[in-house]
């Protein structure tokens, strides 16, 4: 068979199978069908886990970076030195928790976030400097107790809900201590004490420790400026007096004024033996 007939036979075939590819597709429509949906479906999955992941990881970064700077304006809100000192750094942080908290996915990153706005809510109360009106207690105390509130909301269901969830009633338990409702207080620092799926963790000490101290905590204290030092008694003993410094007159020596002399107790006459 020479190369002419070899390429019609060819051309031949060819034409046969595209022939039959439409009776074909009509015959597995179904099959092909279903291949190619298997193959979308993993696909987009593949796709949704990878931009999940990616948003998990941002979320994580948000919440992590406010949760320093919070630390990092509780640390500037110290006076220094020169007596400088500024509540902004915590300020920052709140809101920065906050936006975090909002752009979450992650209901277990949202509910940390909300915890920590809470507990910088309060921080920027006891920062402040000088003393702070009982209405702008009220009001900030206030929302640190919506947002432990809904920090309790976002946790209900994730694999971590009782550990946030008592963070979140120690936040509420601390709140009610500020507006002076110790009844309230104590309430939730048992009930966070006797929870049983808690046991083993920090939470029912820190309760415990809580319920200890809120008794001392109910006084009402007033700093006093401290008192001046009282002045460093002077040794009268002539044997540790410091030596004369020079006088005016030009002498440089320097004159120790000797101890007192002690007065020396006689011996007694040695006895004799009367030979008789």
């Amino acid at each position: 068979m020479d190369s002419e007939h070899r390429h019609e036979l060819k051309t031949n075939e060819l034409a046969d199978f595209i022939g039959h590819v439409p009776q074909y597709l009509r015959d597995n429509a179904m099959m092909i069908s279903a291949v190619i949906l298997i193959a979308v479906a993993a696909i987009a999955t593949r796709v949704t886990l990878s931009v999940r992941k990616q948003s998990y990881r941002d979320s994580q970064a948000r919440v992590t970076a406010a949760i320093g700077a919070l630390g990092r304006g509780k640390g500037q809100a110290i006076p220094d030195e020169q007596g400088t000192a500024t509540t902004d750094g915590i300020l920052g942080a709140i809101g920065n928790l906050e936006a975090a908290a909002a752009q979450s996915k992650d209901r277990i990153l949202t509910a940390f976030a909300l915890i920590k706005r809470g507990e910088g809510l309060r921080a920027e109360l006891h920062y402040r400097a000088g003393p702070v009106a009982a209405d702008s207690v009220a009001e900030v105390i206030a929302q640190a107790q919506t947002t432990y509130e809904q920090a309790l909301d976002k946790a209900k269901g994730t694999t971590m809900e009782a550990q946030l969830s008592a963070m979140a009633q120690m936040g509420l338990g601390l709140c009610a201590e500020e507006l002076g409702d110790y009844d309230k207080a104590g309430g939730i620092y048992r009930q966070i004490a006797d929870n049983d799926q808690l046991k083993g963790t920090v939470f029912p000490v820190q309760a415990g420790l809580r319920l200890e101290t809120m008794e001392a905590s109910k006084g009402i204290f007033v700093f006093v400026d401290a008192p001046p030092p009282a002045p460093k008694p002077r040794d009268n003993n002539p044997a540790l007096q410091l030596p004369d410094l020079p006088t005016p007159d030009g002498d440089s020596r320097i004159k120790i004024k000797p101890a007192k002399e002690e007065p020396k107790t006689p011996l007694a006459e040695p006895a004799t033996i009367d030979p008789k």
